[in-house]
């Protein structure tokens, strides 16, 4: 309906341009009309053609889709941001429900293997990227990895810079910086939950938290979150098994637990591959994650049923 009004009215704009000259006589401009009709984006001042418009209309119908937190919440922020910048594209496509559907196709696609790295992605910041800090390589313990010395575990007690201190005045802010690195974080573990634990409002706990002037022990949906004014934020998990089922997922896209992790009962494994769960976990912690692979042992595909 809009496209149809709109084009109706730059034609009828067109068939009385004759009619409307800004001038009766001289050769300057003599062909300009008194009334112009022009586009209102990025100070347009050339007269609007239909394709113009129907370029605009589309670009408006895209932008507005993109930004559908039902339509792409499941997405990474990465992926959010490459649809969203997307829209100069598609606005040479119709926004019809065949198109919007090929799009859905195209993210869900895209969406696991967005959500498998978002989730390595924090596995490694964790214990890889700061460790070099002695006060963050206290985030892992190390093990001998499946074939391979070079493996780590993500301990209960995590610590990572962020600074939740004004650099000018002193004061809180868990605003913006703080909010959107503790709510990535959350989404991690979001995916890998599968909606069991009882949500929590990360923003207004923070908000309340400021107030409050509270540093300490801020309890958020999988973590209570410490800050201190040097800089640093120490998360320690409430929730040991998610926090298990994030390792286990890390571990063995790493390739650092045994390819029968999961699949054969601790007594059934090589004498190396004992070896390896003892130092990873335990044979105790291993048969309790036996007896429950469908929580704990999740496959890149089931990460778009568990995070919807």
């Amino acid at each position: 309906m809009e496209l149809k009004a709109g084009i109706k009215l730059i034609n009828e704009h067109n068939a009385i341009k004759p009619f409307i000259l800004k001038y009766i006589e001289g050769d300057y401009d003599r062909e300009a009309p008194m009334l112009k009709l022009t586009l209102n984006e990025y100070n347009e001042s050339k007269e609007v053609t239909i394709n113009d418009f129907v370029k605009s209309i589309r670009r408006k119908y895209w932008k507005a889709l993109f930004s559908n937190k039902k339509f792409i919440s499941k997405l990474t922020n990465n992926l959010q941001n490459d649809y969203y910048n997307r829209v100069s594209e598609l606005k040479e496509y119709d926004f019809s429900l065949y198109n919007i559907y090929t799009i859905r196709c195209e993210m869900q696609n895209k969406t696991v293997k967005g959500i498998e790295d978002t989730i390595l992605n924090l596995f490694e910041e964790f214990s890889n990227k700061h460790h070099w800090y002695d006060e963050m390589s206290k985030n892992i313990h190390y093990y001998n990895g499946w074939k391979t010395n070079k493996a780590w575990i993500v301990n209960k007690k995590v610590i990572i810079p962020l600074n939740a201190f004004s650099s000018w005045s002193g004061k809180l802010d868990y605003s913006y910086n703080v909010s959107n690195k503790l709510l990535d974080i959350e989404k991690v573990f979001n995916y890998l939950d599968g909606n069991l634990t009882q949500n929590v409002s990360l923003e207004a706990t923070l908000k309340l938290a400021e107030e409050n002037w509270q540093t300490k022990k801020i309890p958020l949906k999988f973590f209570n979150v410490t800050f201190y004014k040097k800089g640093t934020c120490h998360i320690e998990f409430t929730n040991l098994d998610l926090l298990k089922k994030f390792n286990i997922y890390g571990s063995q896209k790493k390739n650092w637990l045994p390819p029968t992790y999961g699949k054969v009962q601790y007594n059934e494994m090589t004498k190396e591959e004992k070896a390896v769960i003892d130092e990873f976990e335990g044979k105790e912690s291993y048969e309790r994650t036996m007896s429950n692979t469908d929580y704990f042992i999740v496959e890149s595909n089931d990460l778009l049923q568990l995070s919807a």
